[in-house]
Order: structure tokens, then C-alpha cells, then sequence
């Protein structure tokens, strides 16, 4: 039997969605998403890309911290998974083509999109 998810268990019938990174198979309980908000989602990375991610931005000396200075009128963005508010400096190194973030707290908890 194939082994999926970070549970590394089966596909057991229940809702699922692939990384767009990696290809891998993940259970929606797993990632703390419902069916309603993966719906809602354009794309989704799994924990482990994004920390894969994180650390090749951090060999690159990039501080993960901090972006550079806002642009002029550059209104903060929510979170695509949690809707929370965030500053330009809390998303610059997030931005997905499309224009949206994961927040650290949402990549932090496994809630990533």
C-alpha cells in the first residue's frame, strides 16, 4: 500500500490535496484545512517545501524577518488561509504570482495553503 501524507499513511478515501511543489498527496486533516477552504485555494505547498523553502532563502542570506521598505501606499494583505491582517514586511517573501500569502502563524501550524 502507498504510503502519502506527513502521516505517511494511506489514501484512506478522505479529502486530499497534492503539493504543487513536490507532487506529494496530503489528507486534508493533516494540514489543518477544510474542504471548504481548499476549495477556496489557487495552490497549496506542503510544510516541507516551504521549510525546504525557508532554508534555501536563509543560505542565500535572505532574512525572512523583514523585506525591504514598503513600496508608497502599499496597503497590508490577509493571510489566503486565516484572513489575518499582515504588514508588507510580514508578506514580501510569501507573495505567490497571484498575489496572496501564507502568515507565519498559519505556515508555522501546519495550515499552509
Amino acid at each position: 500500500m502507498e504510503a502519502y501524507c506527513y502521516c505517511r499513511g494511506p489514501d484512506d478515501g478522505t479529502a486530499m490535496i497534492q503539493c504543487d511543489i513536490c507532487t506529494g498527496w496530503f489528507h486534508l486533516r493533516c494540514t489543518g484545512l477544510s474542504e471548504d477552504q481548499a476549495e477556496l485555494m489557487d495552490s497549496f505547498a506542503c510544510r516541507n517545501c516551504i521549510q525546504k523553502k525557508k532554508e534555501e532563502l536563509v543560505a542565500q542570506n535572505i532574512n525572512l524577518s523583514s523585506g525591504p521598505d514598503p513600496p508608497a501606499n502599499t496597503a497590508p494583505k490577509q493571510c489566503r488561509v486565516c484572513r489575518k491582517w499582515c504588514e508588507y514586511r510580514q508578506y514580501y517573501f510569501r507573495l505567490r504570482p497571484d498575489g496572496s500569502f501564507d502568515c507565519d502563524d498559519c505556515m508555522a501550524h501546519g495550515n499552509e495553503g
